[in-house]
């Protein structure tokens, strides 16, 4: 729209921020529960808080958080939560077993102070996140200017 060019409504379809969830449910013919969210500089994390839901729901289940973003066009690069290199992730998510000794992955979140600058956001949350995962760190932080969301790592029952 911005150049000019007619609108197409398949080229919209293609745009919006539920098109892979439904493309992937469509292809694999599954009806199950499914969630698309934009939640800004903190969408990894409102995606983490959702699957957690869905699990508190149904314990024996399991959730497939997918998480995706990428840098936007040249016409929004004003907007400073935006992502400054594409990453996907997707992590496969159970509830803990108190039980067993794995180590839990935890989020935790409190009312941020203040406002960081853009170059202090990290190019991508998913880049972080895979840090954390793969225990290149133990803790990991992310202020978005409302909350101050923090990553860390747990023994199962702590």
């Amino acid at each position: 729209m911005s150049e000019g060019e007619p609108v197409s409504p398949n080229t919209f379809s293609l745009s919006v921020h539920n098109t892979v969830s439904s493309l992937f449910s469509i292809a694999r013919g599954d009806q199950t529960h499914s969630t698309a969210l934009a939640g800004g500089a903190s969408t990894l994390e409102a995606g983490f808080l959702e699957a957690s839901g869905l699990l508190a729901e149904s314990p024996e289940a399991s959730a497939l958080l997918v998480y995706f973003d990428e840098p936007l066009p040249t016409f929004y690069a004003r907007e400073t939560d935006a992502v400054r290199v594409s990453a996907a992730l997707a992590i496969l998510l159970q509830r803990p077993q108190l039980c067993k000794q794995d180590p839990v992955l935890r989020l935790t979140w409190q009312a941020s102070g203040s406002r960081p600058a853009a170059a202090d956001q990290p190019p991508n949350p998913a880049l972080r996140l895979v840090k954390l995962l793969t225990e290149v760190e133990t803790r990991d932080e992310l202020d978005d200017g409302r909350l101050l969301w923090t990553w860390s790592w747990h023994a199962a029952g702590s």
